[in-house]
């Protein structure tokens, strides 16, 4: 187990067991005191508390292989699109696409979902010791509102915020009454912290593109196997780690909780970073191969083939319909125009 401190200058110790597990303390205590004090966290889910992406198993479940394949090169468009500063993550593939394919279909599709995806281990103890030490925990996330509520429920958190499709008669309508991702979600975060210009009394725990705004402003921000470079130079902590307890002697400046985890669940690794322009792709990997390895780990017990069947089984027997209208997808050149018209008119 290593921490790696890109102060000054680059700084790598190794440790072993109770002694990393003092240097988790010593960390927190140097960086995250205030949050201690204020006992406020904002969360993601996908990746921090669920392994499987909601949004392209929806994809998958209404509309099959393709709509995966469109979902992943819809994504890289709205990379290239933020880069522009034409929107913000997430809005592409996860919200637009998405809720086009379930328009004129249940909410419950959702729900079902939610209450089947795979948590990454040790969610449920992380959040439930969390709150017994006395801390404000709301899920802020990209994911549908449905989704969410149904993995929030699961893990006990029992605030969540998330993207909003409109809904009329019961039935997804296609539209999209609220959007949580970039900048959005950080208006959220800054509100849910009581940011006053100066100051978060709380900070935020992400992993991915959706989070980057939210790291880069909340102070000591943490993020768990960040799934890409923006995530992993913008949070001021990093932990490359299989269990999400390993996040938990950050927050529990006491110890108290220290022997709820094992030496399992412990990072293999944490960093510092201070925004330097320091090469990080070996890091990155890393990050990306720790959450291979939990995919690994799950799949001993569930694999997600069985998640996805499992799921459909559910909604056949609750009598829901699941599969889209939608029998063609846009090009990705006209689903670019689409959706930067469509990001323009959300703010309206």
């Amino acid at each position: 187990m290593q921490v790696i401190d890109f102060g000054e200058s680059i700084k790598v110790e190794d440790f072993s067991g109770v002694d990393f597990v003092r240097e988790m303390h010593r960390i927190a205590e140097r960086y995250l005191a205030d949050v201690h004090e204020a006992r406020r966290l904002t969360i993601d889910m996908d990746g921090v508390l669920i392994f499987d992406d909601n949004a392209i198993t929806t994809a998958r479940i209404v509309a099959g292989d393709e709509a995966q394949r469109m979902f992943s090169e819809y994504a890289g468009l709205n990379i290239r699109a933020v880069a522009q500063g034409e929107t913000s993550y997430c809005w592409y593939a996860p919200t637009l696409f998405v809720g086009d394919l379930l328009r004129g279909l249940q909410p419950e599709i959702n729900s079902i979902i939610g209450e089947n995806m795979r948590l990454i281990p040790g969610a449920g103890r992380t959040i439930g010791c969390l709150r017994e030490l006395g801390y404000d925990i709301a899920a802020v996330t990209a994911g549908h509102l449905e989704a969410a509520r149904s993995v929030s429920e699961r893990v006990g958190i029992e605030r969540t915020i998330s993207t909003e499709l409109g809904v009329s008669n019961g039935l997804y309508d296609g539209s999209v009454r609220r959007f949580i991702g970039g900048k959005h979600k950080l208006e959220v975060v800054r509100e849910l912290l009581g940011y006053n210009g100066t100051h978060y009394n709380g900070t935020h725990i992400g992993d991915s593109w959706s989070d980057v705004e939210t790291l880069k402003a909340v102070p000591n921000s943490v993020a768990f196997n960040p799934g890409c470079e923006f995530a992993l130079r913008n949070a001021r902590i990093s932990v490359l780690g299989t269990s999400l307890l390993g996040l938990l002697p950050f927050f529990d400046e006491s110890g108290a909780y220290d022997s709820e985890v094992g030496e399992e669940d412990l990072p293999r690794k944490i960093l510092i970073m201070d925004n330097r322009t320091q090469d990080l792709a070996q890091l990155l990997a890393e990050s990306r191969g720790t959450k291979k390895e939990i995919g690994r780990i799950l799949d001993r017990t569930i694999k997600y083939d069985y998640v996805e069947s499992g799921i459909r089984r559910v909604l056949g027997e609750r009598g829901v319909k699941y599969r889209t209208s939608v029998d063609s997808f846009m090009s990705p050149e006209e689903f670019d125009v689409y959706a930067k018209k469509a990001y323009r008119e959300l703010g309206r």
